[in-house]
């Protein structure tokens, strides 16, 4: 998994093995027994440890936010007119 696919690695820190690839961004290729397949950098992450999300964005123009517990994605907002090159969370 790498950012230019367009898919984030959740890593362990305990055991520095990827736990969870999370995908989503891009364009809707192919899916795939529910998965996503897609080509769509993912520029930028922030990560809120104490809720245990995480907010990428892209350069589908999207932001996402994700659950990293359950590794699904709970929220996206669309309607950026450019790539998101920057992510920011306020505690």
């Amino acid at each position: 998994c790498t950012p230019a696919d367009g898919t984030i690695c959740v890593w362990s820190m305990n055991t520095w093995e990827c736990e969870r690839v999370l995908e989503g961004h891009g364009e809707w290729d192919e899916v795939d027994e529910g998965t996503v397949h897609h080509e769509t950098p993912v520029f930028t992450l922030s990560i809120d440890t104490q809720r245990r999300k995480l907010v990428s964005g892209s350069a589908d123009r999207s932001l996402r936010v994700w659950n990293l517990d359950s590794g699904e994605c709970e929220k996206v907002l669309e309607g950026h007119k450019e790539n998101v090159w920057a992510t920011a969370l306020d505690a």
